[in-house]
C-alpha cells in the first residue's frame, strides 16, 4: 500500500479498489456515526454522457482527438489511447442503460466532476498488485489546495472485465466527495467516503439490467429486497455497507485512531478570511494587508453582474436577424448558432454608441500603488472596428507591459470575438449560473497554423489575440452570455517566465440582454485579475470595465468625427 506524502492534509491517501482486496483507510468512527448518504442535487433528465477525453464525440479515441489536460504530462499516447477506450465502455453503459430519476442524479454531478474538474487519468502503476483495478487520489502532485486536483488510475486492459463499471465508478465517487470536500472547506473521514462509494455500488446492481454479481466483491444488494419500500431498502442498503465495513480487521484498527483523517480542508476557511481581510486592507490602501514573508498577495476579482437582467436602453430599430437554436439542449446545434450570432454582434453594431469605463490599478506590498482611469465613448463601424472618443488618456504605470494588448482584450477579443468560429473547443456540460441553465463550453489554445491563419483573416484586430478558457451560452437565445479565462498571446501582458504560471492573467466578461428585437446580450462588464512580470519583477494588478449607456447614434458612426480628438480605430 503506498502513502502519499502531502503537506495539504494530515493524512493523504490513494483510495484503492481491487477485486478481491479493499484497501481503505479510516479515522474513528462509532455506530451512530453512520448515517445515510445525503442526496445530491436533481440534474436534467435523460442519459447524455459525454467521453470527457475526446475533442470530438465522432472522432472516436485516435490520439489527434484526444484532450491532453485529461492525462498527466508523462503518459505516452498509445497509454492514452488505451485509457480513453476504457472511459469510452463506461460512457456507452452509462448511455445504454435506463437509470431511475435518482440515480441518474448523482452518476451525472459524478461525471461532472471527472469531465470539468482538474482530474487526469494515469495507468495503474507497476508496483501495485495486480488485483489492483482502480485508485483515486486528491492532489496527486502535491498540488496547492487552492487549484482542485485529482488523479484516477485505471488499468485499460481489464476494462472488458464485468466488474470494471461499478469499480470505476467506486473510484469516481471517491473523487466526487474529494472535490465537494474542498469546495465546501470542511472535513471527511475515509470511513465515510467509502461507505458513500459502497451505496453507490449497490444502488448500481440494483438498476443494471444483468444483476451484476461478481466474484470477490462485496454483496451489498440482494433480489429480495426489490418489491420493498424504498425506505426499506436505503435501511438494508446501509446495514449491509456497514456490516462489511465492520468485518474488516483494517478498518477497525483504523476507526480506533482520532488522528486519521483522510481529508481536511477545513484550514482554507481561515486562509480565504485573511483573503478577505487582505482585500479590504487594500481596498483602505492601509499596509495591514501586507505580508512581507508571504510575498505580493494577488488582486481579487470584483463582484459580477448578474446575467439576467434586460437593460432598458436609447436604442430603435435595431435588427440583428439573431439565430435561435431549434432544440435547446442540442449542444452541437448551440454552439453553432452562438458562434454565428457572435459574428453578427461584432460586425452589426454600425451606428451604436456606449461608454466604456475603465479602473485600472497596480498593487504592492498589499495596496493600491498606482492607478488610472480611462472613460471612452466607443462606436462601431460595420466592420466591427472601435471608433473612440478619449475623455481621459492613460497614464504609463510600473504594472503595465503592453496597453495595447489589455485594450484589445477588452475591446475586441472579450467585448465580442468572431474569431470564436474556428477555435478549438469542446462541450463540457450544462450549468447553472445565476439561476440559469447556460451550455458550457472549454476554449483551447489554437496551434501556430490556425493561429496564423486567424490572424490574417481579422487584420482589423491588432494586435490580434484570441480567447483560451470557457464560454457560456444560453440555450434559448443562442448567445454567448459569459467569457472566462485568458486570452493568447498572454506574454505581452504577462512577461516571459521561465516556467509558465497558471493563471497569471484572468478574465471574467458578463454579458445582459438588451430590450431590442431578438432580445441582443452585449457585455457589460469585463474583470481582471494578473501579474506581471516586469524587468524581473513582480508586479499583481487588475482592472474593471463597464460598458454603460449602449444607444444609437443620430446620424451613422462619424458623429465622433467631430469631436476634438478626431476617431481613430483602437490599436
Amino acid at each position: 500500500m503506498r502513502t502519499m506524502h502531502n503537506h495539504l492534509f494530515s493524512a493523504p491517501r490513494l483510495f484503492v479498489f481491487a477485486f478481491f482486496t479493499f484497501y481503505i483507510f479510516s479515522t474513528q468512527t462509532s455506530a451512530q456515526d453512520f448515517q445515510p448518504f445525503a442526496p445530491i442535487s436533481a440534474a436534467a433528465a435523460g442519459n447524455n454522457f459525454t467521453n470527457p477525453i475526446l475533442k470530438s464525440p465522432s472522432g472516436g479515441c485516435a490520439a489527434d482527438n484526444l484532450r491532453g489536460e485529461q492525462f498527466a504530462s508523462e503518459i505516452a499516447a498509445g497509454e492514452r489511447v488505451e485509457l480513453c477506450r476504457a472511459i469510452d465502455k463506461i460512457t456507452n453503459k452509462l448511455n445504454s442503460t435506463v437509470w431511475s430519476p435518482a440515480l441518474a442524479a448523482e452518476l451525472r454531478e459524478i461525471w461532472r466532476t471527472f469531465s470539468n474538474e482538474s482530474v487526469t487519468l494515469r495507468p495503474m502503476p507497476k508496483d501495485v498488485s495486480a488485483r489492483t483495478l482502480a485508485m483515486a487520489e486528491p492532489f496527486p502532485d502535491k498540488t496547492n489546495a487552492a487549484v482542485f486536483a485529482a488523479a484516477v488510475y485505471v488499468r485499460p486492459e481489464k476494462c472488458d472485465d464485468a466488474a470494471f463499471f461499478q469499480i470505476l465508478f467506486h473510484e469516481l465517487r471517491h473523487v466526487f466527495d474529494f472535490h465537494e470536500t474542498w469546495r465546501n472547506k470542511t472535513q471527511l473521514d475515509s470511513l465515510e467516503i467509502e461507505r458513500r462509494a459502497y451505496l453507490l455500488m449497490s444502488k448500481l446492481t440494483q438498476e443494471t439490467p444483468e444483476r451484476e454479481k461478481f466474484s470477490g466483491v462485496p454483496k451489498f444488494w440482494k433480489e429480495s429486497w426489490r418489491n420493498r419500500s424504498e425506505a426499506e431498502i436505503s435501511a438494508r442498503r446501509l446495514k449491509a455497507v456497514e456490516k462489511f465495513l465492520r468485518g474488516k480487521k483494517h478498518y477497525r484498527d483504523l476507526a480506533r485512531d482520532p488522528n486519521r483523517r483522510t481529508l481536511d480542508f477545513s484550514y482554507l476557511k481561515t486562509t480565504a478570511k485573511t483573503a478577505d481581510n487582505r482585500q479590504a486592507a487594500n481596498n483602505r490602501q492601509s499596509s495591514g494587508g501586507y505580508n512581507g514573508r508571504a510575498g505580493e498577495p494577488l488582486p481579487r476579482h470584483n463582484a459580477l453582474p448578474q446575467t439576467v437582467s434586460v437593460l432598458a436602453q436609447n436604442i430603435r430599430d435595431a435588427k440583428f436577424n439573431l439565430e435561435k437554436p431549434k432544440n435547446p439542449r442540442d449542444e452541437k446545434e448551440i454552439l453553432r448558432v452562438a458562434l454565428s450570432n457572435e459574428k453578427k454582434l461584432y460586425y452589426g453594431m454600425s451606428n451604436f454608441v456606449y461608454d466604456q469605463k475603465l479602473a485600472f490599478q497596480c498593487l504592492k506590498k498589499g495596496k493600491v500603488s498606482a492607478a488610472f482611469t480611462e472613460d471612452n465613448t466607443v462606436a462601431r463601424t460595420g466592420d466591427g472596428d472601435a471608433l473612440f472618443k478619449l475623455t481621459a488618456a492613460p497614464a504609463a504605470l510600473p504594472c503595465i507591459l503592453n496597453y495595447d494588448d489589455l485594450k484589445t482584450d477588452f475591446t475586441d477579443t472579450f467585448w465580442a470575438s468572431p474569431a470564436l468560429e474556428k477555435m478549438p473547443m469542446y462541450f463540457s456540460g450544462f450549468h447553472e449560473v445565476d439561476g440559469v441553465t447556460l451550455a458550457h463550453y472549454t476554449v483551447t489554445q489554437p496551434d501556430e497554423r490556425l493561429f496564423a491563419e486567424l490572424a490574417a483573416e481579422y487584420p482589423q484586430i491588432r494586435p490580434f489575440r484570441v480567447v483560451v478558457g470557457t464560454i457560456y451560452v444560453s440555450p434559448e437565445d443562442g448567445q454567448i452570455v459569459r467569457f472566462a479565462g485568458t486570452s493568447y498571446p498572454e506574454e505581452n501582458v504577462t512577461g516571459a517566465y521561465a516556467q509558465k504560471v497558471r493563471c497569471t492573467y484572468w478574465v471574467k466578461a458578463v454579458r445582459q440582454k438588451l430590450n431590442v428585437e431578438d432580445g441582443l446580450w452585449v457585455t457589460v462588464h469585463v474583470g481582471t485579475v494578473a501579474v506581471a512580470n516586469v524587468q524581473g519583477k513582480i508586479h499583481p494588478f487588475n482592472y474593471t470595465v463597464k460598458f454603460e449607456n449602449y444607444r444609437q447614434s443620430e446620424t451613422d458612426v462619424k458623429i465622433l468625427d467631430d469631436e476634438e480628438v478626431a476617431a481613430a480605430i483602437s490599436r
